[in-house]
């Protein structure tokens, strides 16, 4: 069982975690916060299939099991330090039994764990041995997942070139894997990174190829954040005509949906454009002061 931490900056602000309800995720940080989704409603998604029959590998799956839901309730709660010996206890076990699959999605976890506390180093350490296991298991998505989070804790570390280099490949692993919901996720983090780097064509690309996917999974949050994120491409681009007919799609998404945090970013986007409309009119000639 692994929780799902998908993340998006977006003007440093309490935006799109999980962006296209796909999984569960927390903050990476005070100042990389975001949306959860439920935690029944993800576990019941997550909790693997197991023979009925009464074994002690059957127990010890259902502890893992119970370890697992309990680790992530703590972590949506804010519970740090009790969802990490929570997950190191399920770790453990899995090691015990030698169970590969088990193991990485403990490690993966506890990297979660470490990426909400800010301490981003020791979250990468974690999601990189996550992804090694992965990656050995043969699940694609899996490895697509934690490659995905390795791209967006060396964005917080500093290391854009090597951000961008996880994205790619997580991206190719989600294609692989048909995973449409982390592609279009991926598409979107890697415009929004090239956004934040200031090169608003290649951001234009990506965001516009991550779009019809947020339509085809039903996911109006990334929609929106989409919707937004080319708005703020044109804008960079000096259009803000463009930008402003974007702004303006996001917001009615955004209010069609409640997000009253991002409708009010919209709002925002929408009144400074407006402004740099203004401002780049010609001057209105009058005629004043003409005497006979």
């Amino acid at each position: 069982m692994r929780a799902h931490f998908r993340q998006l900056s977006l003007m440093t602000v309490t935006v799109l975690l999980a962006l296209f309800g796909h999984g569960i995720g927390l903050p990476l940080s005070m100042q990389l916060a975001g949306i959860t989704l439920g935690v029944s409603e993800a576990l019941a998604a997550q909790t693997p299939n197991r023979n009925l029959a009464s074994t002690p590998a059957r127990r010890q799956d259902d502890e893992v099991d119970q370890l697992t839901r309990a680790g992530l309730q703590h972590l949506q709660t804010g519970q740090f330090q009790a969802a990490l010996t929570t997950f190191e206890r399920a770790l453990a076990l899995c090691r015990a039994a030698q169970d590969q699959i088990g193991e990485g999605s403990s490690l993966y976890n506890i990297g979660l764990v470490y990426g909400n506390m800010g301490e981003v180093a020791t979250a990468l350490d974690f999601f990189g041995q996550a992804q090694a296991i992965f990656r050995q298991v043969g699940d694609r998505a899996g490895e697509a997942e934690a490659l995905s989070d390795m791209g967006f804790a060396h964005w917080n570390l500093g290391d854009s070139a090597r951000a961008l280099a996880f994205y790619q490949q997580a991206l190719a692993g989600f294609r692989d894997a048909g995973d449409r919901t982390g592609e279009g996720i991926t598409l979107a983090n890697l415009g929004d990174a090239y956004r934040s780097m200031g090169d608003y064509t290649r951001s234009l690309t990506f965001f516009e190829q991550a779009l019809p996917i947020s339509r085809e999974v039903g996911a109006r949050d990334g929609e929106g954040f989409v919707l937004h994120g080319i708005g703020l491409a044109y804008d960079g681009l000096g259009q803000p005509e463009r930008a402003l007919e974007f702004f303006q799609q996001a917001l009615t998404v955004f209010k069609t949906i409640g997000d009253r945090e991002m409708e009010g970013i919209a709002l925002s986007s929408i009144q400074a454009a407006h402004r740099r409309l203004r401002s780049s009119e010609p001057p209105k000639l009058t005629l004043t002061g003409l005497r006979n």
